[in-house]
Formats: C-alpha cells, sequence, structure tokens
C-alpha cells in the first residue's frame, strides 16, 4: 500500500526580515525549537520564534570576519545551548549561550565566545587540509565531527572547548569530497555523504574507535550533498546532486 504524508501549514506566517539584504547562508534551531538562528554576512541572529505567529529577533552579533557558510545548534550541559560556525577557510568558533529562565520573550544571560583552532591546517596539524563543508554536534554537544573536502572527516573532543583535542585518526574511507554529517538522536551513529556518490554509516558507541557499521551505501547515481536523521534515528534522509532525496530506513535499524 502507498503510504502518503502532508505537511500542516502554518496560516499567513510572519517573515524573519534580516537589518539589510545580505545572503543568508545557514539557518538552526537550538534543541527545543524554541530558537531559530540564522548567519548571514550581517552576522549572527537569534530568533525567538516560541509563537511561530509573532517572532521576534533576541539579539544580533557580528559573526567575526570570515564568510560563515553552515551554524549548527546542540544542547550543552551548561543549561544552555551551543552554536558551531564553520567558514570557507575552516575558520571554527563555538558560542555557548545560557538563556534567562522564564523570560518573556527570551533574552539572552549570558554568552562565551570561544575561537577554536582553525580545521583547517596549512602545515602538518590535527586538522584538515583542505576547506571545511559541513559540522555536527553529537547528542550532548560533547564531540564535533568536521567533513572536508580532503576527503576526511576528524572527531573533535570538545570537553573542554578551548583546548579541542581529536578523538580519533580521521575517518578516510571516503574517495572524494564529503559534503555533509550527521549524527542520529543519541550520538550512537555518524553518517557521512559524499562526492564520490556514497554514504557510510559509522558506529559511535567507541567515538575513540569509530567502526564503519556496514558497505557504503550507493543508492545515488551522483554525489551526494547532504544527509539528517529524524528525531528517533529511525530514518536517515540524503539528498543528491542527481536530483532525487532517498529516505532510508530498514538498512539504519539494528538488532536489539
Amino acid at each position: 500500500m502507498a503510504s502518503s504524508f502532508g505537511i500542516s501549514a502554518i496560516q499567513n506566517p510572519s517573515q524573519l526580515t534580516q537589518p539589510s539584504e545580505e545572503w543568508i547562508y545557514s539557518v538552526a534551531f537550538n534543541p527545543d525549537g524554541s530558537i531559530l538562528a540564522s548567519i548571514s554576512a550581517d552576522g549572527l541572529i537569534l530568533w525567538d520564534i516560541s509563537d511561530l505567529r509573532n517572532p521576534s529577533q533576541i539579539t544580533l552579533t557580528r559573526a567575526g570576519e570570515h564568510s560563515i557558510q553552515q551554524v549548527e545548534s546542540a544542547a550543552s550541559s551548561h543549561g544552555g545551548y551551543d552554536l558551531a560556525f564553520v567558514s570557507e577557510d575552516g575558520n571554527f568558533e563555538l558560542w555557548r549561550f545560557r538563556l534567562r529562565e522564564n523570560s518573556q520573550p527570551l533574552e539572552i544571560s549570558s554568552t562565551i565566545r570561544i575561537r577554536i583552532q582553525t580545521l583547517v591546517q596549512t602545515e602538518p596539524g590535527p586538522g584538515h587540509s583542505d576547506s571545511v563543508e559541513s559540522v555536527a554536534f553529537n547528542h550532548d554537544g560533547s564531540i564535533l565531527a568536521s567533513a572536508s573536502d580532503d576527503h576526511t572527516i576528524i572527531l573533535w573532543d570538545l570537553s573542554d572547548p578551548q583546548n579541542p583535542t581529536r578523538l580519533a585518526l580521521p575517518l578516510t574511507e571516503h574517495r572524494a569530497d564529503v559534503a555533509s554529517v550527521a549524527f542520529n538522536h543519541d550520538g550512537s551513529i555518524l553518517a557521512s555523504g559524499s562526492v564520490d556518490g556514497t554514504i557510510i554509516l559509522w558506529d559511535f558507541n567507541n567515538p575513540q574507535d569509530p567502526t564503519r557499521l556496514a558497505p557504503p551505501l550507493t543508492e545515488h547515481s551522483r554525489g551526494v550533498a547532504s544527509v539528517a536523521f529524524n528525531h528517533d534515528g529511525s530514518i536517515l534522509a540524503s539528498g543528491s546532486w542527481d536530483s532525487t532525496i532517498i529516505p532510508m530506513g530498514s538498512i539504519i535499524q539494528t538488532e536489539s
């Protein structure tokens, strides 16, 4: 039997207006969906969208001198949440936010901005040797995965954000640029999509020694541009330059 789905429309949704007409490079929700972060040449804007019919701007912060390409969000053990930024040159910044309790509209009570070492290294070192295309937090924000045009994925331990360390040897099984990475809901699986047309699922139960769960998935006929898990990790969706989106469910189910 064919299945169908629908998206309930928000009647007359409000438009979030940037201070200028600069391009918006990336958006990300905070873990509970009440805040939307947007990145443009203007900088970082946090929007309170707890009431979709009446969104409001919480703060505008200049995001630095680099061209920010992606913003990623994760919960943080300090009681707020984290935002990670990655730019074309591999510069990486981690910003930690704590929200003022019981405030309406939402307010920022404190912000810590930590500039972490450049992920792209021009000389031999712990980072990438080419542009970083994608970053992803695990479920609790303690690990960051970075994907690069150097065909590798590097895992970063953020338990001390001001002194991040590489967790393991780079993951090197892709044969071309790695365009996208995503963790599942509990951080036990990392998915990576590559220009080589494959998706690899990595067993992350031991972050010090992640291993490939299965042979690379080759459903796409061209490069994989993006991968994303649903809320409980039961479905992985992939988008490709072959103009298709493939949701994969049974492929990633594991025996209990």
